[in-house]
């Protein structure tokens, strides 16, 4: 259930992202850098939601009170600590892109 969940917003974003790509005010070294940081952590949500369903990872919705292997915890929050940060560039950077035009 939460790999849906979560695919869906993933794919979401990466719609969003794509839907504004054209109105962007970016050079292209920041183009470059909300394009990788979106392909990496889309990637890194999806290999998380796949090893997730492989190995059962339980959840509170789910598995409610079940405690998981520490391993797991352990690839999960690995894949954590380079989903979110790339994630939240690519947010970041696209939202920058999203500000106004200047004037002239």
């Amino acid at each position: 259930m939460a790999v849906h969940v979560s695919g869906l917003i993933g794919a979401l974003l990466v719609m969003g992202v794509a839907g504004a790509w054209n109105e962007l005010t970016l050079d292209e070294g920041q183009r470059r850098r909300a394009f990788l940081a979106m392909l990496v952590g889309v990637y890194a949500n999806l290999v998380m939601n796949v090893l997730g369903a492989l190995v059962d990872f339980p959840g509170p919705a789910t598995q409610p009170g079940v405690k998981a292997p520490f391993w797991q915890y352990a690839v999960f929050g690995a894949f954590g600590a380079v989903l979110i940060p790339s994630l939240l560039l690519a947010v970041g950077t696209v939202l920058h892109g999203l500000r106004r035009r200047p004037s002239p």
